[in-house]
């Protein structure tokens, strides 16, 4: 939450440590590395850094893939994939639009 505040308030560099630090912490809740990887690939889009926003979003793809296929109970899964699809939307468009050659 800390991360979104310094984004909001164009405190990128802060934002940036905030996120990468979520998203390294071995303690982190998987729901919230991959949050930290998606606010951070946004910041480098905004920032127009498209190779290392695209790095953040290929990583939080495969955090979101990871944590869907540890949930072992169909009725959790439905729930956790509610926003899957439009993200991966999301990274599938930038990365066709801003870093196809």
């Amino acid at each position: 939450m800390e991360g979104k505040i310094a984004a909001h308030q164009n405190d990128a560099a802060r934002a940036s440590q905030l996120f990468r630090e979520v998203a390294a912490d071995g303690q982190s809740e998987i729901s919230l590395k991959w949050e930290a990887q998606e606010s951070l690939a946004r910041l480098y889009e905004d920032e127009h850094r498209p190779l290392d926003a695209a790095r953040q979003y290929r990583l939080s793809l495969a955090t979101l893939e990871s944590a869907r296929s540890s949930l072992h109970e169909e009725e959790l899964r439905l729930p956790f994939l509610g926003n899957a699809p439009t993200f991966k939307m999301t990274i599938f468009t930038f990365l066709w639009i801003k870093v196809q050659p």
